[in-house]
């Protein structure tokens, strides 16, 4: 006989799990032994109880009980354990008066129908599970489990086609153990292209002769395949039993229904996971689109602390247009595809290439711009467009524009990233091509005419348009805000918020930067008074001075008379000047700084290091604090020659009893080794960007908190 059978309806056997008539009788005695039965088998001297369901006991008694007393033709529907099948009967029980009394009981095979009532129950549980929480994996193994219901003696497994592999991969097998589920896959490799190519029900009837492996007890198996709508295999529901078995018509059409909603819950899985690669993926590159790349930023965004920074590397190829003149669209895509696999292969797991556009791509690092391995791989990336590529026997050469933008200091959310990376790269382009442009802030905003710029500048005051910003000074060994610095910013009513270099200098030219000025003094010291009045009363205020106004005869007055109307403490408020300043016309400076320290404001040197450094000067003016410049800081963890600058200027600062504050801090590793080295003080975006005042006063304690975590660092 051969091992695998494919049943049709024309030569199906009749199933074992099923007793050969719809009817069968017992006789019994007033014992309950039986005497006689119309079923094949030994069952004279059987106990009626012995082979009723064990749950089913108690009301076979009763209904036993009112028999000998003389009720006849009671009904009842209980459970019976014949041929190792439980099945579910209508059992109807007289008593037969003759020359020898006995009882008859008359049973009616009801598990076909009973089955069916199970099945539409639990039908109605899966396709509420399927609907409301659409998890395959869950919903396969309901389905497996509704089976096991059905067929208490058997074993269920769900495989799904894996058309990729030509193979059936595991959906769910919620009772089959693990070694069994190995076995069963083997089986279904072996088995794979005659389920596929005879799409119809298969029996195999000795697993163990079939395989020669030792199936550890299972002597059968169903395999039922599972058909989509447009009669597509999706798969099949398999029952393993522990002796040869044969499904009836009935079974047939039981667990067709169960494949039916397997195949319900497998078609809205592919449905769905279709709708989720349109959505969130490319489909010539099958790389994450612009979609998924902005959830997963956000997400990221989210999730981070405010010490971990990423980068976004914008990548569009240079003339891609004139590559699809030349030599069509399709050559144009294989090339698209060859460009995104080598960039894929470059990139580690915690990296993300994504292709938003045409031929624009963009990778999500999660490193910080500055970072070598970021600087490796950047380089890694631009060497794939350094080589020549190859269309039908011809080379060309194509180059690349690159974009880079980082978290948090170029955006603060996906797209303004992905964007600002956008518009570094679009400078790269406007610069030549085939080169790296990092984002800054003037890149964000059309580029104004200088003249009516110039017009504009003369009314911003009286429009309200100009606004100070202020960030965080702080002392990570108290762990305590100390300070702010005042950022002039002019929000344009056509451009936005313009770059200070697109009106700082002009200003100047102008000498508007006079008026300006004093109103900045002003503002500044009135916003120290309002905070102090709110309980922030241990800030102190910087404001940057251009050399036009420090060269100005107003300055000390100006300072003076916003001091004593806005009622502050003159030790709160402090001017910082750059080196240059100090240079020129030593006898005035010296005058100004001696009046300022009179009135009690503190004066720092601002972006030192950059400019005429020289201890000299640092002797003879009253410098109260050093800022250390940004170009210093920034690569301070790795830069050797950085850190000898920077230790020097500390050491220098200590030696003069001169304070000291680092400015464009990003990192916890960059403020670590400046307070190691003996930099107290730090003003960066690892706190905060410059943020308007009332922003301020609501960060100020989220800002403390963040502080006060170094305390624990003493």
């Amino acid at each position: 006989m051969n091992p695998i059978t494919v049943l049709e309806s024309s030569n199906m056997p009749f199933s074992n799990s099923r007793p050969l008539v719809p009817s069968f009788t017992f006789k019994l005695d007033f014992h309950g032994q039986i005497q006689e039965a119309d079923l094949d088998g030994k069952w004279a001297g059987k106990d009626i109880s012995s082979i009723i369901y064990v749950k089913d006991q108690e009301m076979f008694m009763l209904v036993w009980n009112n028999c000998q007393k003389g009720l006849d033709d009671i009904q009842w529907e209980f459970r019976l354990l014949i041929n190792e099948m439980t099945l579910w009967v209508r059992g109807i029980i007289r008593r037969v008066n003759s020359y020898n009394p006995y009882f008859e009981l008359t049973c009616y095979d009801i598990t076909f129908e009973k089955t069916k009532e199970i099945l539409l129950k639990g039908q109605q549980e899966v396709l509420k599970s399927i609907t409301s929480a659409p998890n395959i994996t869950k919903s396969l193994s309901e389905i497996a489990e509704l089976v096991e219901r059905l067929y208490p003696h058997a074993y269920c497994s769900i495989h799904l086609v894996d058309k990729m592999n030509n193979q059936l991969k595991l959906g769910a097998s919620p009772r089959l153990p693990l070694s069994l589920n190995k076995i069963a896959g083997r089986l279904y490799n072996k088995t794979y292209s005659s389920i596929i190519q005879i799409k119809k029900l298969l029996i195999i009837e000795d697993i163990n002769k079939l395989f020669k492996i030792d199936s550890q007890g299972l002597k059968s198996c169903w395999v039922f395949p599972i058909f989509s709508n447009t009669n597509q295999m999706l798969g099949v529901i398999s029952l393993y039993f522990l002796k040869v078995s044969f499904p009836s018509k009935q079974d047939e059409e039981l667990i067709k229904d169960c494949a039916h909603i397997a195949s319900l819950a497998i078609e809205r899985y592919v449905k769905e996971k279709e709708l989720r690669q349109m959505a969130y993926y490319d489909q010539l590159t099958s790389l994450p689109n612009r979609s998924y790349l902005v959830s997963l930023i956000n997400q990221e965004i989210s999730e981070q602390l405010s010490d971990r920074l990423f980068t976004v590397l914008f990548i569009d190829c240079d003339r891609f247009k004139i590559l699809n003149d030349t030599f069509g669209y399709q050559n144009g895509d294989r090339i698209l595809q060859d460009i995104a696999r080598e960039l894929r292969d470059i990139l580690g797991q915690d990296e993300l290439l994504s292709r938003i556009g045409g031929d624009e791509f963009v990778v999500f690092f999660n490193q910080q711009i500055g970072n070598p391995k970021l600087s490796e791989k950047i380089s890694s990336i631009t060497e794939v467009f350094k080589r020549p590529w190859k269309v039908n026997g011809q080379e060309f050469y194509l180059t690349a524009s690159f974009g880079l933008a980082g978290y948090p200091h170029d955006g603060y959310d996906g797209e303004v990233l992905i964007k600002n990376a956008e518009l570094a790269c679009r400078e790269a382009k406007r610069e030549g091509r085939n080169y790296i442009r990092y984002y800054c802030e003037d890149l964000s905003n059309p580029r104004p005419n200088q003249l009516s710029l110039e017009n504009d500048l003369y009314y911003a005051l009286e429009r309200k348009e100009m606004q100070l910003f202020y960030q965080p000074q702080v002392n990570v060994r108290t762990g305590k805000i100390i300070g702010a610095e005042a950022l002039l910013r002019w929000k344009h009513p056509k451009y936005g918020y313009l770059s200070p270099a697109d009106f700082i200098p002009l200003m100047e030219e102008t000498g508007l930067i006079i008026p300006i000025g004093e109103w900045l003094i002003r503002e500044a010291c009135n916003q120290l008074y309002a905070w102090s009045s709110k309980g922030l009363e241990e800030l102190s205020i910087s404001v940057n001075i251009s050399p036009v106004q420090f060269k100005s005869d107003i300055l000390v007055g100006t300072v003076n008379e916003a001091i004593a109307s806005s009622k502050i403490n003159p030790s709160q408020f402090k001017i910082e000047i750059t080196e240059n300043m100090l240079v020129h016309s030593i006898e005035e400076t010296t005058r100004i700084l001696d009046q300022l320290k009179h009135i009690g404001i503190g004066v720092s040197i601002d972006d030192f290091g950059k400019g005429y450094s020289s201890l000299n000067y640092l002797k003879k003016f009253p410098i109260q604090t050093i800022k250390i410049d940004r170009a210093f800081v920034k690569e301070i963890e790795q830069d050797h020659y950085d850190q000898v600058i920077v230790k020097a200027i500390i050491q220098m600062g200590k030696s003069l009893n001169i304070n000291l504050i680092a400015e464009g801090t990003e990192t916890k590793q960059q403020i670590e080794y400046l307070r190691n080295s003996g930099c107290e003080t730090v003003q960066g975006f690892y706190f905060s960007k410059p943020v308007p005042p009332k922003v301020f006063e609501e960060l100020y304690d989220t800002w403390n908190e963040l502080a006060s975590k170094w305390l624990y660092k003493n």
